[in-house]
């Protein structure tokens, strides 16, 4: 039987605190309080997946420093020194895992853009597969990219736990397109930065099981 997967959005960004649109990779970079964030997640994560076979993130910089602290707060690293040491667990970028892409609102902190962006989340939320943003993806898109990598990072798991930083709005689809939880559950709860999904892909993509969303028990 094959191990669970463990998805994390990202720690708090600098663009995150201004309200920015931030979904082009690289983005912007963690806060103080997104590394802290981070660190706790990993944390939680030793309770959660003791033996992780892989622990990967997507392209965004801020996913992958989140991914390097919340490795240091499971207590893989070698060295307790932020930015020094090497996971004992194997750790990997994988494309295909960034966020779903806001178009011509990318960098906005508007009211404007914002009404824009929640009014697609609302579309999306409701199973609108083929509506994005202004010059920008649709979820489709973001499935068609994003599945075939999460398989692939699973696979290299090779029967352990898989542990993956990713960003908000792509979780939310895949719990929704993922996974049998209801509906309600997957787009009510807010997916808070440092947030734990954990998720047992039994079955095709569709019909996986889902064990906590944004940190609570399903």
């Amino acid at each position: 039987m094959g191990g669970k997967i463990i998805l994390m959005r990202h720690g708090r960004t600098l663009s995150n605190a201004r309200r920015y649109l931030d979904t082009r990779p690289p983005g912007a970079e963690l806060t103080d309080m997104g590394r802290s964030q981070a660190l706790a997640a990993g944390q939680r994560l030793r309770e959660i997946a003791p033996e992780l076979g892989l622990a990967v993130s997507s392209i965004a910089l801020r996913a992958q420093q989140s991914l390097h602290l919340a490795m240091l707060g499971y207590g893989a690293q070698t060295s307790g020194e932020l930015g020094v040491g090497v996971s004992a667990v194997p750790t990997a970028v994988f494309p295909g895992l960034h966020e779903i892409y806001c178009g011509d609102y990318e960098g906005h902190n508007s009211e404007e853009a914002h009404q824009h962006y929640n009014q697609a989340l609302t579309g999306w939320k409701a199973g609108h597969l083929d509506v994005g943003l202004p010059g920008g993806e649709t979820p489709r898109q973001l499935l068609n990219r994003y599945v075939p990598s999460l398989h692939k990072a699973y696979e290299q798991a090779a029967g352990k736990d898989l542990f993956v930083v990713s960003h908000g709005a792509a979780i939310r689809l895949i719990g929704l397109h993922g996974t049998t939880c209801d509906r309600s559950v997957i787009n009510d709860r807010y997916i808070a930065n440092g947030s734990l999904a954990v998720i047992e892909p039994t079955g095709d993509f569709g019909s996986w099981r889902c064990l906590h969303w944004a940190d609570e028990v399903v």
